[in-house]
Parts: C-alpha cells; structure tokens; sequence
C-alpha cells in the first residue's frame, strides 16, 4: 500500500508507522484538498491485525458502519504508536502538535488523519472531544505514575473514553444522554486494557494502577517481592471490579443504539470484559503471560452477549439515568454526566 505522499519541506524528518508515514514538522500545510492519488490506507486490514476483538465484533455491522470505525481506529492507532514507538519523545510531541494543527484547519496531508477530519464533519465530532484525546496521548510521553483512582479516570476518559464517544455518533446515536455510556464503555475497556497490561507498561516507565492502591514504582511491578505481588494482584483485581460497574453502565446505554449496531457493541463489550474474566481466573498473576481470548471462546462470549441482549429486550423498557457517580471524577470534560459536574463543585 502506497503511503501519502510528503510535500517538500524545510526540515523533514518522517517516521515510518506501518502503513503510512507521519510527517514531524510544523510547518503550514496548504489548502487545497488531498489529490486524487493520496492512497487511503485500508484501516479495516488494520483493525482486523490490531483490534482482533473489535474486528470480531465488527461482523455485526454495516460496511459503512465498519469502515467508519476502522477509520476512527485507524487515526487512534496511528496516534498511540507515534506516542509508543517513536524514541525521541520531543519528536513524538512535535507529531501530535501537527495533528493539533491539522484537525484545526480541517486538512491533512495525511490520509489517515484526513479521514478523521471527514468523519469529524460528517457526524460532528467536537474539537474539545478530540483535543482530550490528544491529551491523553501527550501524557504519555513521560514516565507516569498515576497517583490516585481520579487520575486513572481522568486518563482513560482521554484514551478511550471520548472514542466511546465517537463511536457513538457513527453509530447513529441521536440522545445525547446516550454519550455517557459510552464514555463508560470506553473507560471499561481501558481499565482491562490496563489491567492486561501492567508488566508491558512498567517496562515502559508507566503504572497506571493508582499509587495509593499499589505503592511501587514500574520498576518494581516487573520483579515484585511476595509482598509487593500480592498488592499488584489485589490492586489488578480491585481494578477490574471497578471495570465492571462501567461495563454495566455501556450495557444499559445499548438501548439508544440502532438494532444492529446494538449487537454489535454488546459483542464487543462481552468480548473485551472476557479479558478481564479470564485474568481474574488465574488470580490476577499478571506475571504468567499476557491473556488472550481465542476465536472459540470469543464466539461463546458472542453468544452470551446475543442471549443477555435478548433477555435484556424482553422486559420493559427501562428510563433509568445515568449513574453520575461513574463521573465524578471527571468534572469538566466533555459528554460526561452534568449532574456529576454540580455534584462535585
């Protein structure tokens, strides 16, 4: 696959992300709309290589639905390995710095971003939505150690709970009350994520786990003595129960989605939460290996979702609100709970 292709400038400096290459310079970009010959990359094929639980769930959906979440994974993926792979940590601020720039003149030389525009115009994404997300990107390009549960909220707001938001309005949600589900499915998924994830982030200087639940440096989450293991797996643990009350706040969201796209979002949350499941099976030991869900036991959660889903529909339509206390913490960001906004001023 071709990547877009780079304008001359006065001081390039590109680096290679899979498919497409992101340009690392400040300088204005013109105008004019992308040529003709600017190749989209295929970000189903990447979804499909990278998001293996998301592109399971995917077979539920449209063509046109998917490809506009690939699309929308695809500019995630593509921001999360500038942040992850790129060494020289000031380049990978310059690169978000430029997708700032893009997404605020509406252009990009880039496909891959410049698809994120379209879609942002198409279903009226908001720029203070996105630049959290940004945010939370930037963050991790020094070492982190989150010091309390708030905090952890707040980051998986950024990195994955604005995507729910996103996702929400491809997916042809009209209820803005809806929005806040899916913030909490976003942050469901993030806080397994993490949890999957702990040995993979501490090697990179990162704890996500709040300090005041795990007192150890990223250092010391990879080679634990007995007594600092047993907190990790507790605080691993205490995590993923904190994951599940906003699992089940995106499952009570589902009713303000579009049948089809429903199940789809019911499988991929299923699925996902398998994850955690799984990591809670054997104790949380973090240490024996990263889990992996396989395509049978993926299709037994797919099932459970389709019968949860059916039980769900069959009894009355609930008007339950939003649980505002899944965002209290996170006062002041956009698409979260207002009520939780009043509560904590």
């Amino acid at each position: 696959m071709n990547s877009p292709r780079q304008l001359p400038s006065r001081n390039p400096s590109v680096r290679p992300l899979g498919d497409v290459k992101l340009t690392l310079e400040l300088d204005p970009h013109p105008s004019s709309p992308p040529e003709s010959t600017l190749a989209p990359a295929d970000s189903v094929k990447v979804l499909a290589k990278y998001g293996k639980s998301f592109r399971f769930a995917g077979r539920f959906l449209s063509q046109k639905v998917l490809q506009d979440c690939a699309k929308l994974y695809h500019f995630c993926r593509l921001l999360d390995d500038v942040v992850d792979e790129t060494e020289d940590k000031s380049l990978a601020l310059i690169a978000l710095n430029n997708v700032r720039f893009d997404l605020k003149q509406q252009f990009s030389q880039q496909a891959v971003v410049q698809n994120f525009i379209v879609l942002s115009q198409q279903y009226c994404f908001d720029s203070d939505t996105a630049e959290e997300l940004l945010n939370g990107l930037e963050s991790d390009l020094t070492e982190v150690e989150c010091k309390s549960e708030q905090e952890l909220k707040r980051y998986s707001y950024r990195v994955a709970g604005v995507v729910g938001v996103f996702m929400c309005q491809i997916m042809g949600v009209r209820n803005k009350e809806a929005l806040a589900h899916g913030v909490d499915l976003g942050i469901a998924m993030q806080m397994t994520n993490i949890a999957r994830d702990v040995i993979e982030d501490a090697a990179a200087g990162r704890r996500y786990l709040p300090g005041n639940w795990v007192a150890c440096s990223p250092e010391e989450l990879q080679s634990p003595n007995k007594q600092d293991a047993a907190a990790i797996q507790r605080g691993v643990r205490r995590l993923l129960i904190e994951a599940d009350l906003y699992y089940c706040s995106a499952w009570e969201g589902l009713k303000y989605l579009p049948m089809r796209n429903r199940i789809a979002i019911a499988v991929a949350a299923e699925v996902y939460r398998g994850i955690g499941v799984k990591l809670k099976q054997r104790d949380c030991d973090i240490w024996k290996g990263r889990v992996h869900i396989g395509i049978v036991r993926k299709s037994a959660l797919a099932i459970k979702a389709l019968i949860k889903l059916l039980q769900i529909n069959l009894q009355s339509n609930d008007n339950n609100p939003h649980q505002m206390e899944l965002h209290l913490a996170l006062k002041n960001l956009p698409h979260t709970n207002t009520s939780a906004k009043e509560a904590s001023t």
